[in-house]
């Protein structure tokens, strides 16, 4: 009983409070309103800022990513290991064709907080909202966009304080991206001096330290637009233009061997 009469005498003792400080609740209340007031901004800005995390050319290209995790089993080594194979193939039955998801697409290598691949961004992202629309494969078989992307500054498993996942990466395919340099000099681009010398000599010895972000690869098995050549056609080390649609327009023009990636540019 003693117990009970403790507790109760607690809760008178907290009543008696509340009524003689009456006068406090509406300081409580205005108090309240104005904190909810001031911290709108806090919380429009976070809000903001998810939004923009959402948006971002990082978040973007992730969508495409090809991990370097997994080393010689990893998605991205295990794409370019694709391309040989391919390749082999090709050329033992001109007929061959790889399944859809590798028969033609984009090769991007960027890195987190790239203000050069921030900026091609959009040109990407337009291209792939308006494919098939405004922009239609020039061979009219309902190709699909395909983009895919390998951060040069990603972290896995391998990474050492002495090397980086990426230098890694490059010991493991550098016959990859001597094909590429091969590929540039023989391009329609490179002719029309839109890429330079040093730029694809560099790619065919490439290094964490010389590689240039971005570098941009079609890889075409298609022979729609290239009936002469298949595999890699065109090699890119930027996306130029002042809007959203010029840039579109140029990947475009790359993706079809137009334009600048033909050998009538003026066409």
């Amino acid at each position: 009983m003693k117990i009970l009469k403790a507790i109760g005498g607690v809760f008178v003792k907290i009543w008696r409070w509340i009524k003689n400080t009456a006068w406090v609740q509406p300081l409580l209340i205005v108090g309240a309103i104005f904190g909810v007031i001031f911290s709108i901004p806090a919380i429009s800005n976070g809000i903001q800022g998810l939004i923009n995390g959402a948006n971002s050319a990082d978040t973007f290209y992730h969508n495409f990513q090809k991990s370097m995790e997994g080393d010689k089993t990893s998605a991205a080594d295990t794409l370019l290991e694709h391309y040989f194979t391919y390749e082999e193939k090709r050329a033992k039955d001109d007929s061959f064709m790889p399944p859809e998801e590798e028969k033609k697409f984009f090769l991007m290598f960027t890195a987190s907080n790239n203000a050069e691949t921030k900026e091609i961004k959009a040109g990407f992202e337009t291209l792939r909202d308006n494919w098939g629309s405004l922009y239609k494969p020039a061979d009219e078989r309902n190709e699909t966009f395909r983009l895919y992307t390998i951060f040069t500054d990603e972290s896995t498993s391998s990474t050492t304080p002495y090397e980086n996942a990426f230098s890694q990466f490059l010991g493991r395919n550098y016959s990859f991206f001597e094909k590429a340099s091969e590929r540039g000099f023989d391009s329609n681009y490179y002719i029309n001096k839109k890429i330079t010398d040093d730029d694809l000599n560099n790619l065919a010895t490439p290094g964490p330290d010389n590689f240039k972000i971005p570098t941009i690869i079609l890889v075409d098995w298609t022979n729609a637009a290239t009936p002469d050549k298949a595999g890699i056609t065109e090699v890119m080390f930027d996306d130029p233009g002042s809007t959203a649609y010029e840039r579109a327009n140029l990947l475009y023009d790359c993706w079809n061997c137009k334009g600048d990636f033909s050998n009538n540019p003026n066409k």
